[in-house]
């Protein structure tokens, strides 16, 4: 503190001898990173803090859509008519379309960062639902980390979607079955049609570790518009 305090005397006797103009130019002069850093600083900490204020800490529902430059992210009219259908107050929780994940699972994905956080939002129990094309969709499935459609969790998925389920073969060959259903194939959606999100077609997988279980055929309704929720 002594030598702290003898830098801040003698600047401060530096400051005193020097006209306002001078002293104002001799602080910007010396010391601007330092007053551009603690702005910064200080503009990070508050629009942090207003984010908080305003975003809501919990979601409705979580769903990525893999691959793909539609318009169907959390701020498009896509995202804001499934609010409406499934009567979503967002100001109350948060409603996740992701359409920002770009990496194809079937392939290489070394050093993908899209790849490294899709896994990291199904593993940490925040994804709900994934869409992708059919093969990167299986190569997830594969790993285990998509819900087994004949799990007793989505019964009436399965006897609804039988004549639409895909399967993979697991990797794990202890898994105890050489196909396992994970996706719901969405010809004929409004995803492929409408939207033109996917043009080659698509299949919906469920993470494993889903949060919002209910909410999913919510969702198929909606992209089949088949019935109100």
């Amino acid at each position: 503190m002594g030598r702290f305090q003898q830098w801040f005397s003698e600047e401060r006797e530096k400051l005193r001898k020097l006209s306002p103009r001078d002293r104002a130019g001799y602080i910007w002069d010396y010391y601007k990173l330092w007053i551009i850093g603690i702005l910064s600083a200080i503009l990070l900490v508050t629009a942090a803090a207003i984010h908080l204020h305003n975003t809501a800490a919990e979601n409705w529902f979580y769903v990525c859509f893999g691959n793909t430059f539609a318009d169907i992210g959390s701020d498009s009219d896509f995202s804001r008519d499934y609010a409406d259908y499934a009567g979503y107050d967002l100001r109350e929780k948060n409603l996740i379309f992701n359409a920002q994940c770009y990496c194809k699972p079937s392939e290489n994905t070394y050093g993908n960062s899209y790849y490294e956080t899709l896994i990291a939002y199904i593993d940490s129990g925040t994804l709900d639902v994934l869409v992708m094309e059919e093969e990167d969709l299986l190569a997830i499935g594969a790993s285990g980390r998509l819900l087994d459609l004949e799990d007793e969790r989505v019964s009436g998925l399965l006897e609804r979607y039988q004549d639409r389920l895909v399967y993979c073969t697991p990797l794990r060959e202890d898994y105890g079955k050489e196909q396992v259903a994970v996706g719901i194939d969405l010809s004929g959606t409004c995803l492929v049609g409408e939207y033109k999100a996917y043009p080659e077609g698509c299949v919906l997988g469920i993470s494993t570790m889903a949060p919002h279980l209910d909410q999913v055929e919510v969702f198929l309704n909606y992209l089949f518009k088949e019935a109100e929720p």
